[in-house]
């Protein structure tokens, strides 16, 4: 096992590979922005960019940027239904070093982006401007499935003072452009919280958050509770959880669902019974399963879990939090009776919610099983378990045999980096993403270069071409070819940050795997 690090040790360490080829505060600055971005948003690295993902990042960074450092569109995917998912724009505003200010740095920049979005700032460069006419006809063709979340990225979490600022700039944005804007805070924390082993602590410590459970009595030293709890109560849990943790997706971190980085996703048919039949909820949904460090019961009864983990329940909380969001929080002083009737049929919804206590010792196979058995019965299938549970911790332990770290999640490198300054016995010579390796796998063995190229949906969880991949035998020694490959090709300059003369190097190294395979055959 490797030894534990601090969020510092992390936070040290992460600059220091972010900002190594940085010569200036400018270079620093868009260095930390992009690198920060990309593991948020599980984007690839410089190194390794994700090609799709590319094609819809812009750098706005420098004079007359319009508040906007970087701005990215998120691509909806096509549902189960065959309708889009929606999509999304990410502005983000990133301050590195004595940039950050506090909270009148928040507010301005907020404001300035404001401005640029509703036309009040017109002086902006080149690359601004062409961001800028994307978003607007972004804004006039947008719909109710579609979001603009203003992101604030800071070296260190914000403070109180802080995230009440941001929710002035809020605020703002939603009266001055008129529709539900969301605004996000993200730091290097956000990426530590991701990647941390059990035991590992941030600056926070533990994180215990208010459930108002029904439940009837226990009996004391109970490992296990399950009750009920409204759906206004649900909310603000998972906004209690936000405010102390500063990420909501943290506390899906242990889910299969959003294994890899795949994100959670807003499932169209709680939504929709959220909106249409709210007090029919527990009716229709299968509950959720949180698994927390401890828990305690407090006056009045209301329940105190710490460190609370959702391993079953992700579309059902993720549906919860942004129906709740656009209903509650769009702002406007007048009234609505169809809102004011959903708001008190709302109130007559409940969930049913499952407590475990799990102990760090006993955490590794005991929440392996509740969460493979709690899943298992929905529509997660078992070739997903198979390949997210047994499949990569194996893989990651026999490919560390050969000194390579198996990264999951993007930043899970940094973090193995760090705890490497510590005397620890395993130690990593090289360092490489699973989703990488995949889309090695599917360009030469699987002969599709070009899906490989642009295509991520597919090489995620129940994709075509993961389903494909994981199929037996696959295991540790196919990751490994894939790794040499991907050395070998990288040795040539293909798929590495290049000079211009070996751009098209950089832009063909899937047809490069493709073609290597093919000639060995």
């Amino acid at each position: 096992m490797t030894d534990q690090i601090s969020y510092s040790q992390f936070r040290d360490n992460w600059i220091e590979n972010a900002l190594h080829d940085a010569s200036n505060s400018t270079e620093k600055g868009r260095a930390f922005s992009l690198r920060i971005v990309r593991q948020w948003l599980n984007l690839g690295e410089e190194e390794e960019p994700d090609e799709e993902a590319a094609e819809d990042l812009f750098y706005c960074d420098g004079a007359s940027d319009g508040g906007i450092d970087l701005a990215f569109l998120e691509r909806g995917e096509a549902s189960t239904e065959g309708e889009p998912e929606g999509d999304t724009w990410y502005l983000v505003q990133s301050k590195y070093g004595k940039a950050f200010q506090g909270e009148h740095t928040l507010v301005e920049e907020g404001r300035k982006i404001v401005d640029t979005l509703d036309g009040s700032r017109d002086k902006l460069s080149s690359l601004s401007n062409e961001v800028l006419e994307r978003l607007r006809n972004f804004l006039k063709k947008r719909s109710d499935r579609d979001r603009l979340v203003l992101v604030f990225a800071t070296v260190d979490p914000i403070d109180d003072k802080e995230k009440k600022a941001l929710e002035d700039v809020r605020i703002i944005a939603r009266e001055r452009l008129g529709f539900n804007v969301e605004v996000e805070s993200i730091s290097l924390h956000t990426i530590f919280s991701r990647n941390r082993e059990d035991g590992e602590m941030g600056d926070e410590g533990v994180i215990c958050v208010a459930l108002p459970l029904e439940v009837p009595q226990s009996e004391e030293g109970a490992e296990l509770l399950v009750g009920t709890v409204t759906l206004p109560h649900v909310y603000q849990f998972l906004s209690d959880y936000k405010r102390a943790r500063g990420d909501l997706e943290v506390l899906y971190a242990r889910n299969v669902r959003v294994f890899l980085g795949g994100k959670g996703k807003v499932n169209k048919g709680i939504a929709g019974t959220l909106s249409e039949h709210p007090e029919l909820f527990g009716f229709y949904n299968n509950g959720i399963t949180i698994v927390v460090s401890d828990f305690h019961v407090r006056e009045g009864g209301v329940l105190e879990v710490c460190d609370p983990a959702v391993v079953n329940g992700c579309q059902t909380t993720r549906s919860i939090w942004e129906v709740f969001e656009k209903k509650t929080k769009s702002g406007g002083t007048g009234k609505d009776r169809e809102l004011a009737d959903w708001m008190a049929r709302v109130h007559q919804g409940n969930v049913v919610v499952k407590i475990v206590r799990v102990q760090v010792p006993d955490s590794n196979e005991l929440l392996h099983n509740i969460t493979r058995f709690t899943n298992s019965q929905n529509a997660v299938k078992d070739q997903d378990f198979l390949a997210l549970e047994s499949g990569f911790s194996l893989w990651q332990r026999e490919l560390a045999n050969e000194r390579i770290y198996l990264e999951i999640q993007r930043g899970g490198s940094d973090a193995q980096k760090a705890r490497q300054k510590n005397k620890t016995k395993t130690r990593f010579d090289y360092f490489v993403n699973a989703f990488d390796l995949f889309k090695v796998y599917g360009a030469g063995w699987l002969g599709e270069p070009g899906q490989a190229w642009n295509k991520n949906a597919a090489f995620l969880p129940k994709g075509e071409f993961f389903n494909e991949i994981v199929k037996p035998p696959f295991g540790a020694a196919d990751l490994l070819e894939c790794f040499h490959l991907q050395q070998g090709a990288a040795a040539r300059h293909f798929g590495k940050r290049i000079k211009d003369e070996y751009l098209t190097r950089r832009l063909t190294r899937y047809l490069f795997f493709f073609v290597t395979l093919e000639l060995l055959r």
